[in-house]
């Protein structure tokens, strides 16, 4: 399950009150997660806005990051962190120094395939490999389209072709497709997806 668009603002929000509000909404969120048997909660760690401070946005996006820990290990919900277009944890580098510093198996890395690709990171720039299952919670594409671009971009970097799998980083777990249902045949659509992700995976 994903945490809704209110953590973008708040999340890494320099303002102690709303910080405090991300951490509530993704402690409510959680338990939204646990009623319906999931296991894990995407949430979007904030943004950094122009005039603001890059190091005081990743120490309050550190700061909020720390109570959702608390939170998730009480609940017993993972929280999966994801890599969006938000100007924010932009390398590998800061992604590993935030998880590190926030200490916690239950606050990782939610991996999207298909920003990598938006951000200009795909194939050996897109951290997959040094992140790793240590750093990585959960992966998914945003549709068949975008994860097949991935796929043929990234050979180059000899991430594809049994590249996400488990022989690179021993990621068994679910991938995920975030993709919007079309109004005529959706049943087709989905089906088509999952081939074409599987084909890509193997």
């Amino acid at each position: 399950m994903r945490g809704g668009p209110g953590f973008w603002p708040l999340f890494a929000s320099g303002d102690i009150r709303e910080a405090q509000s991300a951490a509530e909404l993704a402690a409510k969120a959680m338990e939204a997660v646990k009623i319906m048997g999931g296991d894990t909660l995407l949430i979007v760690p904030g943004q950094w806005d122009a005039g603001a401070s890059y190091d005081t946005t990743f120490q309050s996006a550190l700061d909020t990051a720390k109570r959702v820990a608390d939170a998730a290990t009480k609940s017993g919900i993972k929280v999966g962190l994801e890599n969006v277009e938000n100007k924010f944890l932009l390398s590998p580098r800061d992604w590993t120094s935030l998880l590190d510093a926030v200490g916690s198996s239950m606050v990782r890395m939610y991996f999207d395939v298909g920003n990598t690709v938006y951000l200009g990171r795909a194939g050996r720039n897109s951290g997959f490999r040094e992140l790793g299952k240590k750093y990585i919670t959960r992966i998914h594409f945003k549709d068949a389209i975008i994860a097949a671009r991935f796929a043929i971009c990234s050979k180059a970097g000899q991430l594809a072709g049994g590249g996400i799998g488990d022989e690179e980083i021993g990621y068994e777990d679910w991938v995920g497709l975030e993709l919007n249902l079309p109004a005529h045949h959706p049943a087709a659509m989905l089906a088509g997806n999952c081939r074409a992700v599987r084909d890509i995976l193997k």
